[in-house]
């Protein structure tokens, strides 16, 4: 039997985490990740993990999950307006990150794991050739 492949489309926080996970769980596996944008690129500003979702993380993965903790805010609040009204959660436990900041980590974190990463690929699912295809790619 040959080298098994799995594919990743989408390099977004669930794909480059899972795409580690993956990588770490068999390192005889071939991950790939493909990712359409450039490194770097990203939209929104931030990520809050709430205590059990930054709980879960480091779980799976104790290293990335203290980095991301070491890299955000841990206790962090949220403040929205909703039809003229101010709504106030927290502060309560978990973490706030900054989205590239996250992705930065994840994608070191990714490497470090024997993932290959390929950005600026928009792989059409039509082209890609694996024994296992994951779409990560969000609301896409």
């Amino acid at each position: 039997m040959g080298t098994r492949t799995l594919v990743c489309l989408g390099g977004g926080p669930a794909g480059l985490f899972l795409a580690r996970l993956l990588r770490r769980a068999d390192p005889s596996w071939q991950v790939t990740l493909y990712e359409r944008d450039a490194p770097g690129s990203t939209f929104g500003f931030g990520i809050g993990l709430g205590w059990r979702a930054a709980a879960a993380l480091a779980e799976g993965d104790r290293d990335t999950g203290r980095r991301i903790t070491e890299a955000g805010v841990v206790g962090h609040g949220i403040s929205l307006r909703h039809r003229g009204a101010d709504v106030r959660w927290g502060p309560r436990g978990g973490t706030a990150v900054a989205r590239a900041v996250l992705l930065d980590i994840l994608r070191e974190q990714a490497l470090a794991a024997g993932v290959t990463i390929e950005y600026g690929v928009a792989a059409d699912l039509s082209e890609v050739h694996a024994d296992v295809i994951v779409a990560a790619d969000g609301a896409h």
